[in-house]
């Protein structure tokens, strides 16, 4: 059995304040697995950017990157023909967001933000929606976007001792691919082309 994990794919990575190229192809790619392995997935996971409106990592107030993926927003939601399409085929689906600290930046998925008593930001990792899936399962990751996101949650699965396949045609990055490519050599990772 297959758990699916889908990274990110939001309408504003896909056409809105930081669209990915490549983002289109790969939602995609995503449908065709999930439909040529229907039979095999017993549960996705979609991982959401989930950022209060003031979030650091926005240049408005100091970070690197374009407002994007403000909770509550249409830029915010599941690329809406995904999330149809596995509504339809009546596959357990759930959602796992991150990034709601206003003052820390969070790209993966299945970690959190414990604050210590001398006020610094430690990561710990959570996986309560992982640790539901069947003992027997498997674990396939993709999304947007690769050297970010996708690469951050795998590495927080790897921290936490599960290491999951990759399925390439369905991850789209900012630089590419090089970075990803780079960490899933690294870490060893299965690809699934």
């Amino acid at each position: 059995m297959i758990t699916l994990i889908i990274v990110d794919c939001q309408n504003d990575f896909i056409t809105g304040t930081m669209s990915v190229k490549g983002a289109k192809t790969v939602v995609e790619e995503i449908k065709n697995f999930i439909k040529n392995h229907k039979k095999d997935i017993e549960k996705i996971i979609f991982t959401l950017d989930w950022h209060p409106y003031n979030h650091s990592s926005f240049k408005k107030y100091g970070g690197i990157w374009p407002s994007h993926c403000v909770k509550h927003t249409p830029g915010a939601c599941i690329e809406p023909k995904l999330l149809k399409f596995v509504q339809s085929l009546e596959i357990d689906f759930e959602f796992v967001t991150k990034g709601e600290t206003v003052d820390v930046e969070q790209y993966g998925a299945f970690s959190d933000i414990d604050v210590s008593a001398d006020n610094y930001p430690n990561q710990k990792y959570y996986f309560d929606s992982i640790a539901t899936a069947n003992a027997e399962s498997e674990f396939v990751i993709c999304g947007i976007a690769g050297d970010y996101c996708v690469k951050c949650t795998a590495q927080n699965m790897i921290n936490g001792g599960i290491i999951p396949k990759v399925f390439c045609p369905g991850v789209a990055s900012i630089d590419g691919g090089k970075t990803f490519s780079d960490f899933i050599k690294e870490n060893q990772l299965e690809k699934i082309v």
